[in-house]
């Protein structure tokens, strides 16, 4: 693969997507903003309108929606099982399972799904608690091919379940790996094939104890375009590493050990500066990256990100740092406001949507409507969508004036169309 043949790919994919499909994890840019227009100013004090609820199984996973329909990725009797549901009517078009997923039976965590699916054309691709990555006819969800990255790679499974993929660019799928001695940190597989093209040279050792120990990460790989050259960014256990998009190469790696090994949050890029953060009263850091390398250039403690990546808007990034939303400039991290108002929790989401607003979810099930800009933020609107539930994690999904939210076993459907705030 070589490098302007898959930005090339990039660009002709982002054009193809419609602006209101959503396919993948932060949507079609990557970014977690929404470009859909028509969506209510206000919400009704009751909050939106339930427009249907279906039951699910478990897990973080967050809806996507490509051509009308619902894909929802989680885990039924200890089976991973892609749903589809008709966006409109909440009917359910089809659903398949394979024997396995993540139980949580170590104690790490619910049993569920952690990965968001990524719809491709006619196929869709999802990545297990348990490393198998899956890629399934889209028309009635037939598994074409399967691949337990781990088993095949070396290492083992991480300790609260594997979360770092899929990342879809060109013909191929990009997953984060296992932790221990050997593991592969990162993984390339062709996503017509189900073969592995390449495994990183960034290797995985042996660790503290049987359940911590250097290697992958939970977060999603990105694919930066740095100068015209495509890199591979990997927010892996105990680094955050750069890596050769062509070959699996490292290209340079800087230090992040956080507690419990939990880098989680995916990077984010923009003009030649990544940026990663992490919980556990560790922070953020900023490398700036040239096409053949990168240095860290920043290191602080303004922004702590548990499991949710911040999502960067016109210079100004937005953040659930440890609970509280903080908005700070770009690339520096400068600290413009903060607020701990709204009680995110520390896996609390965001998605940024047109007339400077943010749709918030916290970790118990309360959503938020607010204006949120540099200067300051205003709430708007607030509804309890899942009463007396934790760990939220699942990211709300915005289509055709619909907001897709995601609880503990259930899918529900709202109303957040303009007409509503008439």
């Amino acid at each position: 693969m070589r490098h302007a043949g898959m930005l090339i790919v990039l660009c002709c994919a982002a054009a193809v997507a419609r602006a209101d499909d959503w396919p993948r994890w932060r949507g079609p840019g990557g970014d977690g903003i929404s470009r859909e227009q028509d969506l209510a100013e206000k919400w009704p004090d009751a909050g939106p309108r339930v427009l249907w609820t279906a039951k699910v199984g478990a897990g973080y996973s967050s809806p996507v929606a490509v051509d009308g329909v619902v894909y929802l990725f989680s885990t039924v009797n200890d089976h991973d099982t892609l749903t589809v549901f008709d966006a409109g009517t909440g009917k359910q078009v089809w659903s398949n399972s394979y024997d396995g997923g993540w139980t949580g039976a170590n104690g790490s965590g619910r049993p569920g799904t952690r990965s968001t699916p990524a719809v491709d054309g006619d196929v869709i691709f999802t990545y297990g608690g348990e490393s198998d990555l899956v890629c399934w006819s889209r028309n009635d969800g037939r598994i074409i091919w399967r691949l337990n990255v781990i088993k095949k790679t070396g290492g083992k499974v991480l300790n609260w379940g594997t979360a770092g993929g899929p990342t879809v660019s060109g013909d191929y799928v990009y997953v984060q790996g296992g932790i221990g001695e050997g593991a592969a940190v990162a993984v390339c597989v062709e996503k017509a094939s189900g073969k592995i093209h390449w495994t990183s040279e960034a290797r995985g050792a042996a660790g503290d104890n049987d359940d911590f120990a250097p290697g992958g990460g939970y977060a999603y790989p990105v694919v930066a375009d740095v100068q015209n050259t495509g890199q591979l960014l990997v927010f892996a256990s105990r680094a955050f590493i750069g890596m050769d998009v062509d070959t699996g190469k490292t290209l340079w790696s800087e230090p992040w050990v956080t507690e419990y090994d939990v880098n989680s949050a995916t990077p984010i890029y923009e003009d030649g500066h990544a940026f990663v953060s992490s919980a556990y009263d560790h922070g953020c850091m900023v490398v700036e990256l040239t096409p053949g390398g990168g240095k860290k250039v920043l290191e602080s403690q303004e922004v702590m990100c548990h499991f949710q990546p911040p999502i960067l808007d016109r210079h100004v990034l937005y953040a659930n740092s440890a609970g509280t939303l903080k908005c700070v400039s770009w690339p520096d991290v400068r600290e413009k406001w903060q607020t701990r108002e709204l009680k995110l929790g520390s896996g609390g989401s965001m998605v940024r949507v047109p007339g400077d607003r943010l749709i918030l979810m916290t970790d118990t099930g309360k959503l938020w409507l607010i204006k949120a800009n540099a200067e300051g933020f205003e709430k708007l609107s607030r509804a309890e969508v899942f009463a007396g539930q934790s760990e939220i994690w699942a990211t709300p999904l915005v289509y055709n004036g619909r907001l897709y939210c995601k609880g503990t076993d259930e899918l529900r459907c709202l109303d957040i169309s303009k007409q509503v705030g008439k």
